[in-house]
């Protein structure tokens, strides 16, 4: 380790994962340095179904102690720890005669999950069919046998990033975006991490790099691998008056059994998810197969949605665990693994966007058994809430919001602004197109931008959202 380096601790990767790690050892006193090779939340933690639940369908696949430790991590996070992100969703499963899943049964499954939240969440509950129309005036009523309800919650994924990077950041990390780490190499007292160029010194390098745990890795020559399994899902965004619900709705698949789930937001509803086999996570793009599967399903419960209704989408790449080829997607295990170097380096992967804190609470245990035993570390203290900053619309941020949101929340192109600090890529009427230009200039003025890149910084902007809106191939 180079001498006088002030790292205790580097943390690769910018997601939900990362940025619980380095919250979790910058409030326990440990010198932490978070690096991310693209924008924070760029990768799976903005493109997730924004869910922030127990995981009813997994119960399904006997993975008991999952649900349990989710349902009490969303509990912990509604009340304490981002109350001012999370909100309460209530649920409605519709049941018909065709559905694949016996009502009974959905009954039971719903006790043994409300047993599993120990009863903290609104009970879950059967409806009448007249209840469910009413919830989605567009629900097909033909053989609607009725249905029941239950409880979990949704935030934007990539604001509980944001916000847990601030809390790492006032505890004394230092967090870095467009910073790729491109080798790790082992010394004797420590891992020298090199990266743009640089290099520094840490006691110990965490990977938590998520669906690209497995190439950073490789670029500390080890040769131990998750063998990772990643899936890709797609999302569909769709506006409230094509697709009108009052409440959430989880759709059973009646050809494989899925759900997927349909989740109002505001003016709009988001849709998800697929379930598919992916390769590179550099390379995730909406696919027409995706898409169709996700209107066939919706088809089957509101016959009058098209694909003309779509108004926008996305893809996320989620790492699982498991390398037998022969378990479907659906079936193989959301829970997190972790592995030690030694030698100064810590991997861990998978998980859930609800166990963030909890996977971070048990990593920094295991970084300060290791490479800590004779340091007196603070407790956890991740259970203190995150710091609030609730930002104006787009149109709406004044010259100190923009200034704040370059400085503090490390803002570095347009699309950080508008995909991964306020919701307007997704959640608003024309997605940003109108302020897009004048937001660019006021951003390149504080970051001393060309009239070429501002221009570059806008073009770049409406091509994202051509290419969202094009036909899918």
């Amino acid at each position: 380790m180079s001498p006088g380096t002030p790292w205790d601790l580097v943390v690769i990767g910018g997601g939900i994962t990362g940025a619980g790690i380095a919250r979790d050892a910058a409030r326990r006193g440990l010198r932490v340095l978070l690096l991310e090779k693209g924008d924070f939340a760029s990768g799976t933690s903005s493109r997730s179904g924004k869910l922030v639940h127990g995981g009813l369908r997994y119960l399904k696949h006997l993975h008991l102690g999952m649900v349990w430790e989710s349902c009490r991590e969303r509990d912990l996070l509604a009340r304490a720890v981002a109350p001012h992100l999370l909100r309460p969703v209530r649920f409605h499963l519709p049941h018909y005669s065709w559905s694949r899943t016996p009502g009974w049964v959905v009954g039971f499954g719903l006790c043994l999950y409300d047993l599993l939240s120990r009863f903290r969440a609104p009970r879950a509950r059967a409806v009448s069919a007249e209840a469910l129309l009413n919830e989605a005036p567009g629900l097909d009523p033909q053989k609607l046998r009725g249905g029941h309800s239950y409880s979990d919650c949704a935030c934007l994924d990539f604001r509980l990033v944001i916000d847990t990077l601030l809390d790492a950041q006032d505890h004394g990390a230092q967090i870095r975006n467009y910073t790729e780490v491109t080798r790790i190499s082992f010394v004797e007292d420590g891992v020298t991490v090199q990266y743009s160029g640089e290099s520094v010194g840490a006691r110990a390098v965490v990977n938590a790099s998520g669906a690209w745990a497995d190439s950073v890795l490789s670029r500390s020559g080890s040769p131990e691998r998750f063998g990772l399994r990643n899936s890709r899902g797609v999302h569909l965004v769709f506006r409230k008056r094509d697709l009108p619900l009052r409440s959430a709705f989880a759709l059973e698949n009646p050809a494989d059994g899925r759900s997927i789930y349909a989740v109002p937001w505001e003016d709009y509803v988001l849709v998800g998810t697929s379930d598919l086999p992916h390769g590179d996570p550099d390379q995730v793009t909406v696919t027409r197969e995706e898409t169709g599967y996700l209107l066939e399903v919706l088809a089957r419960y509101f016959p009058r949605l098209s694909r003309n209704d779509v108004h926008a989408s996305y893809a996320g790449v989620r790492p699982l665990i498991g390398s037998d080829s022969s378990v479907k997607e659906e079936k193989l295990s959301r829970d997190h693994e972790m592995r030690v170097d030694p030698r100064g380096l810590l991997s861990i992967t998978g998980g859930k966007l609800t166990t963030f804190r909890r996977m971070a609470e048990e990593a920094v245990d295991a970084l300060a058994k290791e490479f800590f035993p004779h340091r007196k570390l603070a407790p956890c203290t991740t259970r203190a809430p995150l710091p609030t900053k609730k930002w104006p619309d787009a149109e709406r941020l004044t010259d100190e919001d923009l200034e704040r949101l370059v400085r503090v929340e490390r803002v570095r192109h347009l699309e950080d602004l508008l995909c991964r600090r306020l919701p307007t890529f997704l959640f608003t009427a024309d997605r940003g197109r109108a302020a897009a230009p004048g937001l660019a200039t006021r951003l390149g003025r504080l970051l001393s931008w060309t009239e070429e890149t501002m221009g570059a910084e806008t073009r770049r902007y409406l091509a994202l959202l051509e290419a969202d809106e094009r036909e899918p191939s």
